[in-house]
């Protein structure tokens, strides 16, 4: 994820944080209703999050998947190039005549 993303989305929420907070502070209501109000907005703010976030954690999932193949794929030629050259008829005999 690059800064520029994280950074937006870290300043998205410090934003909205303060912005409730604020309305909150200054609104004539009954504590009952401002709390209901502060778990609805939390709510509303949680989801839009996971919502951004569930996005950006596929992309990054399904890239991990196709570097994770390449890196098994390119492991196992490896493995069998290693393992045809250690065959014995592959090997010069070093015994003297």
């Amino acid at each position: 994820m690059s800064n520029k993303l994280v950074n937006g989305i870290v300043g998205f929420i410090v934003g909205a944080t303060a912005g409730i907070v604020t309305g909150l502070l200054i609104a004539p209501r009954k504590g009952i209703e401002t709390r209901q109000i502060i778990k609805e907005k939390a709510k509303k703010i949680s989801e839009t999050i996971t919502d951004e976030f569930g996005d950006k954690i596929d992309e990054v999932q399904d890239k991990y998947k196709n570097i994770k193949e390449k890196v098994e794929e390119e492991v196992n030629k490896a493995r069998e190039a290693v393992s045809d050259f250690a065959k014995p008829e592959n090997k010069k005999s070093t015994k003297k005549k």
